[in-house]
């Protein structure tokens, strides 16, 4: 972690530990947030999550996991795009 970004990776657990989805909502619009990137592979916010509070049960960033959103939150498709392999010549 870069120091440049410690209070931007601060701000990004204090959201996904808070248990009110209201709550996260307004830390994101005061920091001007308009989109979270989860990756389904990386668990990430889960282990500093934990790591920052010793239990995920309950955060925002578990009740993400659900089919059930807070309704000021709609999922996007991310696009993947096919990955490139190249060949070097013997």
């Amino acid at each position: 972690m870069s120091d440049e970004n410690k209070d931007g990776i601060r701000a990004a657990i204090r959201i996904m530990s808070v248990r009110n989805a209201e709550e996260a909502k307004e830390m994101m619009n005061r920091r001007n947030i308009t989109h979270i990137v989860l990756l389904s592979w990386d668990a990430f916010f889960d282990d500093f999550v934990r790591a920052a509070g010793g239990q995920i049960e309950g955060t925002f960033i578990d009740k993400l996991k659900f089919t059930t959103l807070p309704r000021w939150l709609r999922p996007l498709a991310y696009p993947c795009l096919p990955s490139r392999v190249s060949r070097t010549s013997p």
